[in-house]
């Protein structure tokens, strides 16, 4: 276990990201500088999403480690900036893992057809969260 490992082996990106990848809270174990490491980080998170609520500022809105977050816990959307929340990757990741996780989007990206489809496949309850506005457009089209 990394917990018991040399300093040497904590810093070890190699060996970090292969204890990680078998267990998201080995990066508890890993030195200050890997707790960093995008990489890493990324390894750390895909594995156990919940990891992000302890990764730092800088990462915490890193697309990339975000996007590896929500895609094992789409869930975690609802913590994610803003910013992330208006991005169709990090979303689409969400709501392919948790189509519930619509209700955390915004509403630009609760509009955006492939991102509705996505969670509606991966659960019809989503059909409550989706944008009004997409609703009447598509009820539109169809009587057109």
């Amino acid at each position: 276990a990394l917990q018991y490992a040399s300093d040497e082996l904590q810093n070890s990106v190699q060996v970090v990201t292969a204890a990680v990848t078998q267990d998201g809270c080995a990066l508890y174990y890993a030195s200050s500088k890997l707790k960093n490491n995008e990489q890493v980080v990324t390894a750390a998170v895909t594995q156990k999403g919940d990891i992000l609520k302890f990764v730092s500022d800088e990462l915490w809105n890193n697309k990339q480690v975000v996007t590896a977050a929500v895609g094992q816990n789409g869930d975690l959307l609802e913590l994610v900036s803003d910013e992330l929340l208006n991005n169709e990757q990090v979303v689409t990741a969400a709501v392919t893992q948790n189509g519930l996780a619509l209700q955390y989007a915004s509403s630009t990206q609760r509009r955006n057809i492939g991102v509705v489809l996505t969670a509606l496949r991966q659960n019809p309850s989503a059909l409550s969260y989706i944008s009004q506005e997409f609703i009447v457009a598509a009820t539109t089209r169809c009587n057109g």
